[in-house]
């Protein structure tokens, strides 16, 4: 699920040097069954409430992060950086399309690249401002969701993940905002205490207006 636990897993996965793969519990399971075994997942990050749909028994570790014996563990690890050193050419995680023409296609993005899209995103909009942070609407699978988190943490600043969309949301601490076009529509009048910099990045289907 999109929360604390995600970002967590996400950011300790890249210390690793590993990749990863973000799947939505609510997907059908055959289609979080053929992204594992496309991907040669190795260890699935879950928890209880989604431990039977995280493919087939055998196939990949599980870690279930609210597994209590779990917990301990985790706690007792040392919270020291493990000093692995990744490439720029590294694979850093793979995007699944929505399959919606036959089966999902992964893509694969480097370390390199999503370093790029975020400094030309940085130098373009953002070119006089230090810290940024922005409120996370986007679904944790789509690809845009890699710009929501990966600009407020390069830069020092923060993400407010949201799992619904809010029925009002206070702007006055944010820098930007992403979001498809029709949640747009639906987020418009929603906010509130808009600053007059507050850039709104909007895209991935057409503009009703």
């Amino acid at each position: 699920d999109k929360g604390l636990d995600l970002m967590v897993s996400v950011l300790a996965v890249l210390k690793a040097g590993a990749a990863y793969v973000l799947v939505d519990p609510d997907h059908p399971e055959s289609r979080i069954s053929y992204v594992l075994e496309d991907t040669g997942t190795r260890l699935v990050i879950t928890t209880s409430d989604h431990r039977d749909r995280v493919g087939k028994p055998g196939h990949q570790a599980v870690l279930c992060l609210d597994d209590q014996g779990v917990r301990e563990a985790l706690g007792a690890a040392s919270p020291a950086a493990p000093g692995v050193e990744v490439p720029g050419d590294a694979l850093m995680y793979v995007l699944y399309t929505s399959g919606t023409t036959g089966v999902p296609k992964g893509v694969m993005v480097e370390h390199r690249a999503f370093g790029l899209v975020l400094a030309g995103m940085r130098a373009r909009y953002f070119a006089d401002r230090e810290a940024l942070s922005t409120y996370s609407v986007t679904s944790h699978v789509f690809d845009i969701f890699g710009l929501e988190y990966g600009l407020p943490l390069c830069t020092g600043g923060s993400v407010e993940l949201a799992s619904d969309i809010p029925t009002n949301l206070h702007c006055g601490a944010y820098d930007f905002l992403q979001m498809t076009s029709s949640v747009c529509e639906l987020m418009l009048d929603r906010l509130e205490n808009v600053p007059s910099d507050l850039l709104l990045l909007v895209g991935g289907e057409r503009l009703p207006r």
